[in-house]
């Protein structure tokens, strides 16, 4: 889902509101994501001429400011707006107001965080949307947290280390048939287990995309 666009569209609207107009904008979802607006040349000719002052914003680099005479092109003299990539609309507009009257004051365009890089970042851009669906794992009943499965190796472990506890202590040791029967059974145990795990995975991955669909539909019918 495009979250980053949602956040790009506050930020136009917050600007509009300000009787600062976007001629035109645009916003990419390929990571790392972009977005691009055009001031409209109503406001800017004074000060720039003929022109485009761009808002360019990524997602590694937030928002920068340049100007270039071809809006299609990259863009010239830049500034770097804030330290951080994803500053508040309200701050936003009161900084592209500034910029309006007067040239970029040019710097180098650092980045700020990677794509990719769990940061909170995500949760911060779906907040312009409203709350990240998040799977829900399903609820399981105690009887399914005692299966069987795992008190036959509880049992065969318990067994066995008081076997080798009292060898320890002078008992004799089982016999070499005995110990290749409680390997079998322990051995066999482990695979129901293996088995347990697995569909307990299988149920939690399952429930967690539906929790994940009803989520989405949700969050598309807002």
């Amino acid at each position: 889902m495009e979250y980053h666009r949602v956040y790009i569209e506050t930020v136009v609207r917050a600007l509009e509101e300000a009787d600062i107009d976007v001629s035109t904008w645009c916003s990419k979802g390929i990571r790392p994501r972009s977005a691009r607006l055009t001031l409209s040349r109503r406001r800017t000719a004074p000060v720039h001429g003929d022109a485009y002052v761009v808002l360019a914003w990524t997602e590694e680099q937030g928002w920068t400011l340049g100007h270039t005479e071809d809006a299609t092109r990259p863009l010239a003299e830049t500034e770097q707006l804030f330290g951080t990539v994803l500053p508040e609309p309200q701050d936003l507009v009161a900084v592209t107001r500034r910029a309006t009257s007067t040239r970029p004051t040019v710097g180098p365009v650092t980045t700020l965080r990677r794509a990719g890089d769990n940061d909170g970042f995500e949760e911060q851009l779906a907040a312009y949307w409203g709350p990240m669906p998040q799977p829900q794992p399903e609820s399981r009943s105690e009887e399914d947290a005692s299966d069987p499965r795992l008190n036959q190796l509880d049992t065969l472990l318990e067994r066995l280390l008081t076997t080798y506890t009292g060898a320890a202590c002078g008992s004799p040791l089982p016999t070499p048939e005995a110990a290749q029967r409680d390997a079998d059974e322990i051995r066999a145990a482990l695979a129901d287990v293996h088995t347990y795990c697995q569909e307990l995975r299988g149920a939690r991955y399952a429930a967690g995309v539906q929790g994940y669909r009803s989520g989405a539909r949700s969050a598309r019918r807002r």
